[in-house]
């Protein structure tokens, strides 16, 4: 088994309507994040997946949610990065049928999320 990952990045907005009023997540802000996929290859392969295609592949379906809101995605479900993660895994594996692991990192609170589940 072989495994290949690509990092890119995300910015996007959310507030969280659940938390006690004046807190200041309630309100609209912003977050930073690093985004890596891992392909999986279980034949001892020389290349699981041409480099180039791989890192269009993800920055196509980022930029499908760049500088957008999570509460837009999600609707009605905590914009959290837990569901980020399940959020975007069957969009990463529609592209990316060897989609393994799917991880969102963000930097400023050194917090990472990872993903291996299953098309819902």
């Amino acid at each position: 088994m072989i495994e290949l990952s690509v990092q890119s990045h995300l910015e996007v907005a959310h507030f969280m309507p659940d938390f006690p009023e004046g807190h200041p997540n309630r309100r609209v802000h912003g977050h930073s994040y690093n985004v890596i996929v891992t392909l999986r290859s279980e034949e001892d392969v020389s290349v699981v997946m041409d480099y180039d295609v791989l890192k269009n592949k993800v920055e196509s379906v980022l930029s499908e949610y760049d500088h957008t809101s999570v509460n837009d995605w999600l609707q009605g479900d905590a914009p959290t990065m837990e569901n980020m993660c399940r959020f975007l895994w069957p969009k990463f594996k529609g592209a990316l049928p060897q989609l393994c692991r799917l991880t969102l990192f963000r930097p400023t609170l050194n917090m990472t999320v990872v993903y291996e589940g299953k098309l819902r």
